[in-house]
């Protein structure tokens, strides 16, 4: 299983073909091997404009499996903050959630944002 940061997802809707999108399609066919949490659901729902593209893509993202943080992950997130911090990194909330959700459960991201790769060096976040 991968967990698919939205970067990813806004590739693979765009119209254009990339390397990004058709290995996403390898992942999704013929045996899902992804997964979503709300977060990222989120994030990829509130850019998309088209109300006919907003209410399919939402009801496809629905059939995947979903990960959902607990209080151990929000804890772990806090400190994967909390130790960029100290370094003079500044890591986004949702970033350190979703790199907390990954490492919790054992899962590489697949994310084309490079705050990831920071995110990875101080801990034990694997990248897809």
């Amino acid at each position: 299983m991968v967990l698919v940061d939205s970067s990813v997802w806004t590739d693979y809707l765009s119209p254009r073909a990339s390397q990004v999108a058709a290995k996403l399609e390898t992942l999704i066919r013929p045996n899902n091997e992804i997964i979503i949490t709300g977060i990222i659901f989120q994030e990829i729902l509130q850019g998309i404009r088209n109300i006919r593209s907003y209410r399919l893509t939402q009801q496809l993202l629905q059939r995947l499996p979903f990960v959902i943080p607990s209080v151990n992950t929000h804890l772990k997130a806090a400190e994967i903050f909390r130790e960029l911090s100290s370094k003079g990194k500044i890591p986004s909330t949702v970033d350190a959630l979703i790199a907390a959700l990954a490492i919790e459960n054992k899962i590489p991201l697949f994310t084309l944002d490079a705050d990831f790769c920071l995110i990875q060096q101080y801990s034990a976040l694997k990248l897809f």
